[in-house]
């Protein structure tokens, strides 16, 4: 199963095959071209983060740009289609990120 290593000179994530496990093999971006030992077993694999711990009690904090009991409206723009959130109360002309058209909602 391939598995994912981080090369020491050049720290660019890479995707290895299990025929690299403990063997010298060269890193895979051109531009670097270092020396990896691969671990054999696989200890210097990538690996995902814990998940972060919910204590009982704790709410998810708001978010302070919103206030409770408000909503976004989604608009929707004219020249790609892109749906966009604006906050309630927006006055004037907003900018799709996706295509940069200037519109008012």
């Amino acid at each position: 199963m391939p598995f994912i290593v981080q090369c020491p000179h050049c720290h660019m994530y890479q995707l290895r095959e299990d025929s690299d496990r403990g063997a010298q093999v060269k890193c895979l971006y051109g531009p670097c071209g270092g020396d990896l030992s691969v671990e054999p077993s696989g200890s210097g694999e990538w690996q995902s983060p814990p998940a972060p711990s919910r204590e009982a009690g704790t709410a998810k904090p708001e978010t302070p740009s919103i206030k409770a009991g408000q909503r976004h409206r989604v608009v929707t723009c004219p020249n790609c289609n892109a749906p966009l959130r604006v906050p309630p109360g927006q006055k004037g002309r907003v900018q799709c990120p996706r295509c940069q058209t200037v519109f008012a909602p």
